[in-house]
């Protein structure tokens, strides 16, 4: 085997390993003269104690933590959120603003001349084009970094609009007056509202007639006698055990029984609503109310209150007097009056 001219003497072939030695060296030490020495200012160091520990040049800013990251998404969720909330009622009718919020002005929403809303196709079209812009913003957002409150808000935003642009582009099919659920079946619900917002409302409600919902007192099993108030069969000889029972069940050429048909089941326990009742006095010191007539439910149950929606005339002076001649009333109208005090 030739050796290389190179190594052929022991002298040259212990310089050539000093000479790679040095080389190495070079490599591994040249980057960290290099960093030391830039702009003789900046170095390597850690940061205080009680910081997060990470290495960072003294002579830039430290990168913003995860926790600081976070709570800045979450306060400019909480403004985005608040933003829309105000832009939604206060471009609401009057009705569902006071509906929504008690006192619009102390949450910063400004109230106009009051309306019901108007409904054209311009504005239909408009709001698509808003909803798809407020759910641009709203997907800027990175959900991880929400807390959980805010998750849910996002959800039920993201939900909301994804609903409102399914119809984009059946404008036309929208039904304001459709009979069930347009606004002129909404007015008496939301006009019969009985709220107390403030002392003076307690205090002037006494004098009222109120409607009461609540849940009625549950009696078991019963059969149709005492569930709906059928009558017996002749309790005389001849007449079996059958004098409480429901009877015929319908004629035999349908072959069932029709819709509606009373029969003996559960008695109570449903939901009731007795309409007309006056209010006889309001303590407001204890938060009382007095109401005459049969409230339903049992004793300490929760009821539900709201202003009549009968509108009853009160009897004044001479209603009871007739304008026929024909009748006592009408021909002395003095005694008609003398037997109404």
């Amino acid at each position: 085997m030739k050796i290389p001219p190179i190594f052929s003497s022991p002298k040259r072939l212990r310089f050539s390993v000093f000479l790679a030695f040095l080389i190495l060296l070079s490599v591994l030490f040249l980057p960290f003269f290099f960093f030391s020495s830039k702009e003789g200012s900046e170095r390597i160091a850690r940061l205080p104690p009680g910081e997060t520990g990470a290495f960072y040049f003294s002579g830039s800013k430290p990168a913003p933590s995860a926790a600081s990251q976070k709570e800045t998404v979450q306060a400019a969720f909480d403004e985005f959120a608040d933003r829309i909330f105000k832009e939604e009622l206060s471009a609401a009718s009057t009705l569902d603003l006071h509906y929504i919020v008690t006192d619009p002005e102390s949450c910063g929403i400004e109230t106009g001349p009051p309306t019901l809303g108007t409904f054209r196709l311009t504005n239909l079209i408009q709001g698509n084009a808003e909803a798809k812009a407020v759910k641009a913003q709203l997907e800027e957002f990175d959900v991880s970094s929400l807390a959980f409150d805010q998750q849910v808000l996002y959800d039920t935003l993201m939900e909301t609009l994804d609903a409102a642009l399914m119809a984009e582009g059946l404008e036309l099919y929208v039904q304001p007056l459709s009979p069930t659920i347009g606004v002129q079946a909404q007015l008496p619900i939301l006009l019969a509202e009985y709220e107390f917002n403030c002392k003076a409302d307690i205090e002037n409600s006494a004098g009222d007639r109120v409607d009461i919902t609540g849940i009625s007192k549950g009696k078991g099993y019963a059969g149709v006698v005492e569930r709906y108030g059928a009558g017996r069969t002749p309790t005389s000889h001849g007449g079996g055990p059958v004098h409480r029972h429901a009877g015929s069940m319908g004629p035999i050429d349908p072959a069932r029984i029709f819709k509606g048909k009373i029969g003996a089941g559960h008695l109570g326990a449903e939901q009731v609503t007795i309409l007309n009742l006056d209010v006889v006095k309001v303590d407001p010191e204890y938060n009382l109310i007095a109401v005459r007539g049969a409230i339903p439910g049992p004793k300490g149950g929760v009821v539900f209150l709201r202003s009549s929606v009968i509108n009853v005339k009160e009897k004044g002076a001479g209603a009871d007097i007739s304008k026929n001649p024909q009748k006592a009333s009408g021909r002395n109208p003095q005694k008609a009056s003398a037997r109404n005090k």
